[in-house]
């Protein structure tokens, strides 16, 4: 059995936030998103 070590960056902050709270932005230049690369992606 391995033991690895990992590196914790502590000067990077995060938050969780409500989806419902996240606002469209208008500079966003794609209106169609196509759902078959989307799920590429999320593999």
């Amino acid at each position: 059995m391995s033991k690895k070590k990992h590196h914790i960056n502590l000067d990077y902050k995060h938050s969780l936030i409500d989806v419902k709270k996240i606002d469209p932005s208008p500079f966003q230049v794609r209106k169609y998103f196509d759902q078959d690369k989307q799920r590429e992606l999320g593999e």
